[in-house]
């Protein structure tokens, strides 16, 4: 089986005098990287000829998406697999919400960028009731995917992705009339990222909290179901084509991108403290910012300020 899980500092084997290759969010990446371990926040890789440069990504931010209806289905889809990958989602499903919460949307605060439109945007920004509402709609829409009919027309899941990708694009049209320049809100490559997220970061999730890997039988098709509903959402790279396209695209997006700032901080505080809890309210974001740390890592937990709690 093949192992998905983030490789961490000591999973790596370095050279006697060789360095973790690593640069700031938006800057040029060092030349002559194929071979080389890169990381950033405590987290290591090794670039390979998957991986994306700034060149490739930074035109992605400037693109939208023009809500063109598609002629008809791409030649790789795969209704099948796509069954099968919605059976591997309701198998692991309880691994697949803990992994959704504590994986990719806090750990996608990390990225200044995507704060910046999520608090234009005002999903996550308000009390803590309305940040849990905001919760339990992307977990209902998260259950229509793995439930539903994902087959064009008129299957309820096709038709939950068409919903989200208007949802977005009357988002986009908003916020791009109260900036006067810059890059494309919710763009190509926030949309990229935000499909890994769905996809490939809760397969690494996953693993993390069951200790083995998927079948690469599971993860491909967990990948294919998640490729179907990105390209029904507008997404236009094609990051879920396998595992190791998928790997190389979250990690080339994270050198690209990721960089936390003040307002990430406070965001994935005030996120982690909206769920409501019933027992030992006390201790909710104490535990919660735990089991973070445990599945993002010290190195990106610290630049997001979760304590690390003496009780844990």
């Amino acid at each position: 089986m093949q192992c998905l899980r983030k490789v961490r500092s000591h999973e790596v084997s370095l050279q006697p005098n060789e360095q973790v290759l690593t640069w700031g969010a938006f800057e040029k990446e060092p030349r002559q990287l194929l071979g080389c371990v890169v990381g950033r926040y405590g987290e290591k890789f090794v670039w390979t000829e998957k991986h994306l440069t700034k060149e490739q990504l930074d035109p992605l931010r400037m693109q939208g998406d023009d809500m063109k209806e598609f002629d008809e289905i791409p030649h790789w889809v795969n209704f099948s697999q796509v069954s099968a990958g919605q059976r591997v989602m309701l198998k692991y499903l309880p691994y697949v919400g803990i992994s959704l919460f504590y994986v990719s949307l806090v750990g996608g605060f990390s990225a200044a960028v995507i704060t910046k439109t999520l608090r234009r945007a005002g999903g996550l920004t308000g009390s803590r009731q309305h940040v849990f509402e905001r919760l339990l709609r992307t977990s209902e829409f998260v259950m229509k995917i793995a439930l539903l009919d994902p087959k064009p027309p008129h299957g309820e899941a096709y038709l939950a992705a068409k919903q989200v990708r208007s949802i977005h694009h009357q988002v986009r049209k908003r916020l791009l009339k109260e900036q006067n320049s810059g890059e494309v809100p919710i763009n190509q490559e926030d949309n990229a990222v935000t499909l890994l997220a769905f996809s490939y970061n809760v397969l690494v999730g996953t693993e993390l909290l069951r200790g083995k890997p998927l079948t690469i039988q599971e993860q491909e098709q967990f990948l294919h179901l998640w490729r179907w509903i990105g390209f029904c959402l507008g997404v236009q790279l094609d990051v879920c084509a396998n595992v190791a396209t998928a790997k190389a695209s979250l990690e080339s997006i994270i050198m690209h991108i990721l960089e936390p700032d003040d307002h990430s901080i406070a965001l994935a505080h005030h996120v982690l403290r909206a769920p409501p809890s019933f027992i030992f309210p006390r201790f909710a974001f104490a535990f919660r910012a735990q089991l973070c740390r445990l599945l993002l890592g010290p190195g990106l937990a610290d630049a997001l300020h979760l304590p690390n709690h003496p009780l844990y």
